[in-house]
């Protein structure tokens, strides 16, 4: 038995280095992306035999620890400090995409919430990912201990919907929305503070991984002491505010290596929940989740085409901050190349991190408020 253990321990602790390798290697595997390739690779370990069913509880408790020491990696680079240095209308921008997302999240519950238990648990989830991104979807996933299988499809919807919703913008999003907003002056924004990626060292990663891992035990340790066990909502929300106090420190802020051990871990966790679904179980999944992301996606670009147009900002930086919030903040360089205004991207990447830095809080809220209602 501990035999087994290990050697899933090591198959889930291996395969993102090979989807790396896959990736960084092959055009077609770069074009798919490192997140799908992980759920594909856990969803055909998990149903062709290849896990022992007695090993369910090891894969949650990996993938749930995984994840939990992804945030802080992820958040350690935060730059909360580059908010003041960011312009007015990047703000306004900003918060105008959030409004859309918590009102067309809020207002899908209320047209399909009724359709299956715990959907305020889905709408948590939606928040998060459309203001942050996947770590903000798993992160609450595990907050509100959301079924594997669940999660799986959410996530599988979620990218089939942004790749519609990048296509769009690519062709005819971006010519109708600079028709209708006009184009920014790439002289008036204000670039913000940049990230500095320059020290990849073995013992930067380390030091990275180790202060996470601490942030984890200590969140996890007081848990144990205010609540006699591990209480994940308290964990969670302890790790975000420990991690985002952390990004205050320059040596910690300015290691960007955590940023790719975030990323790793967040691909150990994909590979880990993937093998957990049992997709006979997908097919108990009403279509009508895919009408309601459809709705969130869709409705909340809309709704943000109308806030800028009422406070009369800009076409290209609408596209911008849109895409770092709905797609997250890699895909903010390739939207403003685009639309030919690499001015953007250090503003839309700021405003991506403090999606992923507050992802969190307003998924878990608004997720208890809609299940009061």
């Amino acid at each position: 038995m501990v035999i087994h253990y290990i050697l899933l321990a090591v198959f889930y602790l291996t395969i993102p280095f090979i989807i790396y390798f896959l990736v960084n290697r092959y055009d077609i595997f770069r074009k798919t992306g490192s997140i799908f390739l992980a759920y594909i690779i856990g969803i055909l370990a998990g149903n062709v035999g290849m896990i022992p069913t007695d090993l369910y509880n090891f894969q949650e408790t990996f993938s749930g620890v995984s994840v939990l020491v992804a945030i802080p990696l992820l958040l350690f680079t935060v730059k909360i400090k580059a908010l003041m240095h960011t312009t007015g209308p990047v703000l306004k921008c900003f918060l105008g995409g959030l409004v859309a997302v918590i009102i067309t999240v809020a207002s899908g519950y209320l047209i399909w919430g009724h359709m299956q238990p715990d959907m305020w648990k889905t709408s948590g989830m939606l928040v998060g990912v459309y203001t942050g991104g996947t770590p903000n979807l798993a992160s609450i996933q595990t907050a509100l201990n959301v079924a594997p299988e669940h999660f799986v499809l959410l996530n599988t919807y979620d990218m089939l919907l942004s790749s519609i919703y990048l296509l769009f913008l690519f062709t005819l999003g971006k010519k109708w929305f600079v028709k209708w907003l006009g184009k920014s002056e790439q002289d008036k924004l204000v670039k913000a503070e940049s990230i500095k990626t320059n020290n990849y060292k073995l013992t930067s990663y380390a030091g990275s991984i180790g202060m996470a891992v601490l942030i984890v035990v200590l969140a996890a340790g007081t848990s144990f002491l205010f609540y006699g066990e591990v209480q994940m909502l308290y964990v969670i929300l302890i790790i975000t505010t420990l991690s985002l106090l952390l990004s205050f420190v320059p040596k910690m802020n300015g290691n960007g290596s955590s940023t790719n051990a975030g990323m790793y871990f967040i691909l150990v966790f994909s590979v880990a929940v993937a093998s957990m679904a049992d997709i006979s179980r997908f097919q108990e999944v009403a279509p009508f989740l895919l009408r309601y992301l459809s709705w969130v996606v869709f409705g909340s670009l809309l709704l943000h085409l109308l806030w800028c147009r009422i406070f009369n900002l800009k076409g290209d930086l609408m596209m911008v901050t849109s895409v770092a919030l709905i797609c997250s903040p890699p895909f903010v360089p390739v939207i403003a190349g685009q639309i030919n205004n690499k001015n953007l991207i250090v503003g839309g990447l700021t405003v991506g991190l403090i999606g992923y830095a507050i992802g969190n809080y307003l998924g878990i809220t608004l997720a208890w408020i809609l299940k009061i209602i």
